[in-house]
């Protein structure tokens, strides 16, 4: 019995060749469709975070404006609100580390270099009726989950950080008897 009468199927030998080909396309779309994924994962990742920030920069401003500030002073209830709103983002150290809130006066002819009250600075000016609030988030580090956007450190040891600062600025209404107390004023860590 002859044996292509057992096996009517051609031989390996004589085919075409195509099923290495379509392994070796797949690999190489697969790979890249991979790295569009993940990269596409990061963006809206970061994307999220400065959102995110933005809207916990906002509800401070928000408060700022409005709001009794307590007995700790209006800077520590600003942090509070904030951290409220980030939706646990945001730790008490990286608030300390990062916000800074500073009061401008509005009448000023040079605009945002005008601390309100006359103070010697937008950060220690006194929250008076009138002023600008203007609260930021400057330097938050946002690490990325794979170099694939962002190279490594110099030193090798990770991948390096996107630096995120955001900010937000509003008008203060009158508040009802005199300004209220600023509280403990922390200056935030300068950006690197």
């Amino acid at each position: 019995m002859r044996i292509r009468r057992l096996f009517p199927f051609r031989s390996f030998r004589r085919g075409n060749g195509r099923g290495g080909n379509a392994m070796v396309e797949f690999s190489l779309v697969f790979i890249t469709f991979l790295t569009m994924v993940v990269a596409m994962f990061e963006f809206v990742w970061v994307l999220f975070l400065r959102s995110t920030l933005h809207n916990a920069v906002r509800e401070g401003v928000r408060y700022a404006i409005t709001a009794n500030p307590g007995q700790n002073g209006l800077d520590p209830a600003i942090k509070l609100a904030m951290k409220d709103a980030s939706g646990g983002i945001l730790t008490q150290a990286e608030l300390d580390a990062h916000v800074r809130v500073e009061f401008f006066d509005p009448t000023c002819a040079n605009g945002a270099t005008c601390p309100a009250g006359g103070a010697g600075s937008a950060a220690a000016a006194p929250a008076e009726a009138g002023s600008v609030v203007k609260v930021s988030i400057e330097c938050y580090d946002v690490s990325p989950i794979t170099n694939l956007v962002r190279p490594m450190n110099p030193s090798g040891t990770g991948v390096s950080p996107f630096s995120l600062t955001v900010s937000a600025s509003d008008k203060v209404e009158p508040f009802p008897g005199a300004p209220p107390s600023r509280g403990a004023l922390a200056a935030p860590t300068a950006c690197p």
